[in-house]
């Protein structure tokens, strides 16, 4: 992995790491000090369905992501995009699955492997999961990077109330698990960290 050596990556589903969790995840969405736990996505988290990652220095959380296959609970996307997400659904002959939660703290965010790192666990549990399509929801701002290192397609945006903050411009993305693969055995072979 890129630029590995200072943070670990890992599976988790403890309990406890949850807020941390959250709050690294959600916090640019919340602008008050409110203590509850802002988790956007009730459920998800403690899915069999779901895999949450987290890259940790010392037990301190630097960056996470998860993802979910479509079950009984359905996609994180559906809260957002649910005629989309079940247009992709009718669309795909395989698994759908949905990246979502991705998040790099501050002190971390000028370090492009943890980036790269959570990205590419991600595609590994994609494929892992048997996910054929896989869905992605991310500011708008972001739309071009992720376009560029994961070869993500924009298939919808809009805005949308989330938390405390009003009208965030979101995107859905969505890629081919299998051309993601290719496309980040290129990118890696081929780049210099």
């Amino acid at each position: 992995m890129q630029n590995s050596k200072d943070y670990k990556l890992k599976i988790v589903n403890e309990d406890n790491k949850l807020v941390k969790i959250h709050e690294l995840a959600y916090g640019n969405y919340f602008i008050n000090n409110n203590k509850k736990d802002p988790n956007l996505f009730p459920g998800f988290d403690k899915s069999n369905d779901t895999k949450i990652i987290v890259a940790e220095i010392n037990d301190n959380i630097i960056g996470t992501n998860s993802i979910t296959v479509d079950g009984d609970l359905g996609l994180p996307s559906d809260k957002y995009f649910k005629a989309e997400t079940n247009l992709v659904r009718s669309t795909t002959k395989g698994l759908v699955g949905n990246s979502w939660k991705i998040a790099i703290s501050q002190q971390y965010k000028c370090n492009i492997g943890v980036l790269f790192d959570l990205i590419q666990k991600t595609v590994e549990l994609a494929v892992d999961m048997d996910i054929e399509s896989c869905l992605y929801i991310f500011p708008k701002k972001h739309e071009n990077v992720y376009k560029k290192f994961i070869k993500a397609e924009t298939i919808s945006e809009k805005k949308c109330n989330i938390g405390d903050k009003k009208d965030v411009h979101l995107v859905l993305m969505k890629t081919d698990t299998k051309e993601t693969v290719e496309h980040l055995n290129q990118l890696f072979t081929n780049r210099k960290f």
